[in-house]
């Protein structure tokens, strides 16, 4: 577990625990987690702020946002589609590893369903 806080004077990392069951090392600042379904809420939170702050609009195109070859398969899948799993886009198999396994240039090919008409929820956020 690391637990970490951010002030104004600076930031504190603080490891607790071992890196693996075998005695690794003291995890640190760098040390990556899976926390899988929790990036959601973050994800909605940071969304939330930004539409706040005026630096995102909810119903503009979500491709506008994103680099060419991560493209979603229509210009009419949104923001909000997208942080409200109703995009259309499909969910991937669960034992895949995402980061080794996904076929980035395949994944966003196509869409389940026209975006906005229902609701499916899918990992390809985690």
């Amino acid at each position: 577990m690391i637990v970490g806080v951010v002030t104004s004077e600076g930031k504190e990392v603080v490891g607790f625990g071992t890196t693996n069951i075998q005695g690794g090392s003291l995890p640190g600042g760098d040390t990556c987690f899976g926390i899988g379904s929790v990036t959601k809420v973050f994800t909605g939170l940071i969304l939330a702020d930004a539409v706040q702050q005026g630096l995102l609009e909810l119903d503009g195109s979500a491709n506008i946002h994103l680099a060419s070859e991560l493209q979603l398969p229509s210009d009419e899948i949104t923001l909000r589609q997208l942080v409200t799993h109703t995009s259309g886009l499909p969910d991937y198999p669960a034992n895949i590893r995402v980061f080794r396994d996904l076929d980035h240039d395949g994944i966003n090919d196509s869409t389940q369903y026209n975006p906005g008409k229902n609701y499916s929820r899918q990992n390809l956020s985690d």
